[in-house]
């Protein structure tokens, strides 16, 4: 390359630069605050929609994260407090035992999505629109092997 090309280069490239745009964060951080909690009052036959395994247990508090669809056709959030357990499929039938919210701070899985078009970065849509919450232990339903 010349030293004219260099030149060129230098004193145009922040002309170049203004038709990009930097990607712009539309993520709402407090969008667990608009979740309402609700407490189980019996146990639930569910059919898993989504799972996210918490990030383990000890000097934190973690719990896994679970999309459920109950009998009624609802969908709502399960909170199962140290659940590190990633061994549960979509469709698949389980039981949901009621357990209280701790009075402790827990820790949640968090997710965001990047929109392909423009760039920004939001939250998934299952955060924003499904609210009803409530903490409970998956119990996973025993598979009986036939004897042959």
């Amino acid at each position: 390359m010349t030293l004219r090309a260099y030149t060129f280069i230098l004193i145009f490239s922040p002309f170049l630069l203004l038709g990009q745009t930097k990607p712009t964060e539309t993520y709402d951080q407090n969008y667990q605050d608009k979740w309402t909690y609700f407490e189980l009052e019996d146990t639930l036959e569910v059919k898993i929609w989504d799972h996210t395994g918490g990030g383990g247990c000890g000097t934190r508090a973690f719990a896994s994260l679970t999309l459920v669809i109950t009998a009624d056709n609802d969908t709502i959030r399960i909170l199962d407090l140290c659940n590190t357990s990633d061994d549960y499929e979509p469709g698949e039938i389980i039981s949901v035992t009621p357990a209280k919210k701790p009075s402790f701070q827990v820790t949640l899985p968090a997710f965001f999505v990047e929109d392909t078009v423009s760039g920004e970065i939001r939250n998934t849509p299952s955060d924003i629109q499904i609210l009803r919450t409530a903490y409970g232990k998956l119990l996973k339903h025993e598979t009986t092997t036939p004897n042959t």
